[in-house]
């Protein structure tokens, strides 16, 4: 099993952060604790002497990855190790140290990512043609000689309502169907044929979040603008929405 040193240095560079697999240096051996590299004398350890330094696996994780290509197989897994050292004047009997330990097991997002990036591109060209359509009929039904001067800030007020209601309104069905893909598929499965994405290496847990946002805060906008649009509008606006009898 390749073991990779996350802190190793060589040359007063650090060749293992961040981890490539084409650069990086990886191992065969590995300690949990050592005491012996610590002591300064030469024949230090036939003499029995104390090492000033002691140095431990302070993080510790064994990544597991499932074979995109062969169904219930697995790479071969990577244990990573980071350590610390501390001296030993400073160690008591009361002296703790945090030390984790991690077993993960998780398969390439990228395939997935590469399909919802091709999704994604899709609606919003879909979003783009539905806004011009909307703004299309908005004009035909309030032409700017019914409006006359206050043409220009009906026009700019509405164009971003329609912005931000069909793009939260499409983007949620997009996100839906996504996670939806994600619980049918790893939930029904009987075997380990699909793992969720790896959340240290992959930023996909990040993205949904700040996209869940942004489908959020556009919804929240466009209502502000719908309630501000009722209460404040002073003239008939007969858009596409409201055709007037």
């Amino acid at each position: 099993m390749p073991v990779l040193i996350t802190n190793y240095k060589k040359d007063d560079t650090t060749p293992n952060e961040p981890y490539d697999l084409e650069k990086s240096n990886l191992f065969r051996r590995f300690f949990v604790y050592d005491t012996i590299s610590g002591i300064e004398a030469s024949d230090g350890f036939k003499n029995l002497a104390n090492a000033k330094v002691v140095r431990y696996a302070s993080k510790v994780r064994l990544a597991v990855e499932l074979d995109p290509e062969n169904e219930e197989k697995i790479i071969v897994p990577l244990l990573s190790i980071t350590y610390e050292e501390m001296k030993t004047n400073l160690i008591t009997e009361d002296t703790n140290v945090k030390v984790s330990y991690l077993i993960e097991y998780y398969q390439s997002g990228a395939g997935f990512l590469n399909t919802t990036l091709i999704l994604l591109i899709i609606s919003q060209v879909l979003i783009l043609c539905i806004v011009i359509i909307k703004v299309v009929y908005f004009c035909r039904a309030n032409p700017p000689t019914l409006l006359g001067a206050k043409f220009r800030a009906f026009f700019t007020f509405r164009l971003v309502y329609f912005v931000c209601d069909t793009w939260a309104n499409y983007s949620f069905y997009v996100g839906f169907f996504v996670t939806f893909y994600w619980f049918i598929m790893y939930k029904m499965q009987d075997y380990a044929y699909l793992l969720l994405p790896n959340a240290e290496n992959s930023g996909a847990y990040a993205v949904f979040e700040y996209f869940f946002y942004a489908v959020l805060a556009s919804k929240t906008v466009a209502i502000i603008l719908q309630i501000v649009y009722q209460a404040t509008a002073d003239v008939l606006i007969i858009d596409w929405e409201k055709p007037s009898r």
